[in-house]
């Protein structure tokens, strides 16, 4: 049984311009200044900084505000972001996605006696959590980050989240039982997100999978599609409102009029919202990872420009997810036979 595992969706709009996941750094990408995630302006030239200079992340990127929602340093830190169900009319100038980047991007902590979390999350709550103009930065989210300690041998965890919009930035240490056994979803934590629909199935699930890996000294393969069979659940009553999703984890398509999360750089037009990725992490006490991205709900033209893809770090043509919707196109499941809707990463952790 490999030491660490976790599972996890995206869902968003088909039409959000996104990047598949590949190693790279934020910071050569342009999506990292001063550790601070910014739009990088057309022809602009990436800013160097040595203390970000040699950190590698293996991530997809948010093509249209920066950052990213889930991604893997090769220090071993791993960050996962979750967005809090909400309706808001607020406007919030950064978007959520440079909290995972600019974490994963920090350099080791300088500081005695603060490990790496703590030191990110000491910068990252207090005065911070405003802008000069006393607005919140940030829409609603949740926050996770690992960060292994010296052996690999365990992890330290922390939940950072501000509960909603515009709510203050706090942080907790996982339980030893949230340690074990973790769910994570779009709910605020303490006032009922762990009693999803979703977040208990998908526990209930994973519980299933490592009793019967253990049991039955099951190979990672097989573990690898349990997993993924885990993330394709859906409600026997699919969801038709932004509220109903507490009770899926896999998101068939559904057309939403707009992204109303206050969040200005990620509104979308009319479209079509649904779980476009799913992501498999397994990590052993060696230090050795298998990252495996497979692609879920698609538009056609990125299915059809898929079949073009090789599997894993080996790629024909452009990485982004460019398309927009016209007309009424329909999404297509993607097929997960075919190797070119999945990117498999096996690799050793710098130890």
């Amino acid at each position: 049984m490999p030491k660490s595992i976790l599972c996890s969706n995206r869902d968003e709009y088909l039409s959000r311009p996104t990047e598949f996941a590949h190693f790279h750094s934020f910071e050569t990408q342009g999506h990292l200044r001063h550790g601070i995630l910014q739009d990088q302006q057309p022809g602009q030239r990436p800013t160097q900084h040595s203390q970000y200079s040699n950190t590698v992340v293996l991530s997809g990127i948010d093509v249209q505000a920066g950052g990213t929602w889930l991604g893997l340093a090769k220090t071993g830190k791993l960050a996962l972001l979750t967005n809090i169900t909400e309706d808001t009319t607020l406007n919030f100038p950064q978007s959520r996605g440079h909290l995972v980047a600019s974490f994963l991007a920090t350099p080791p902590s300088s500081l005695t006696g603060l490990t790496d979390i703590e030191q990110y999350l000491r910068g990252l709550v207090g005065p911070s959590d405003l802008t000069d103009e006393g607005r919140a930065r940030y829409a609603g989210f949740n926050l996770l980050l690992l960060s292994p300690r010296v052996t690999f041998v365990s992890y330290e965890a922390y939940l950072a989240t501000n509960r909603g919009a515009s709510g203050q930035i706090t942080y907790r240490p996982l339980t030893h039982a949230e340690r074990q056994y973790g769910g994570l979803s779009n709910g605020s934590d303490g006032y009922g997100g762990k009693e999803w629909v979703k977040v208990k199935k998908g526990l209930e699930i994973l519980r299933t999978v490592v009793k019967v890996a253990e049991d039955s000294n099951m190979d990672h393969d097989k573990i690898i599609e349990e997993l993924f069979e885990l993330l394709t659940w859906t409600s026997p009553t699919p969801p038709t409102s932004r509220a109903e999703l507490c009770n899926t984890i896999q998101v068939d398509p559904i057309l939403f009029p707009e992204n109303t999360d206050g969040n200005k750089l990620a509104q979308q037009p009319k479209g079509y919202y649904a779980t476009r990725l799913a992501t498999v992490i397994l990590v052993k006490r060696t230090g050795e990872v298998v990252f495996i991205e497979r692609d879920r709900w698609m538009l056609p033209d990125e299915a059809k420009s898929n079949a073009e893809r090789k599997q894993g770090s080996e790629w024909s043509g452009d990485r982004s997810r460019q398309g927009e919707e016209r007309g009424e196109r329909k999404p297509v499941l993607a097929s997960t036979l075919s190797s070119a809707t999945q990117r498999v990463y096996r690799f050793k952790l710098d130890m």
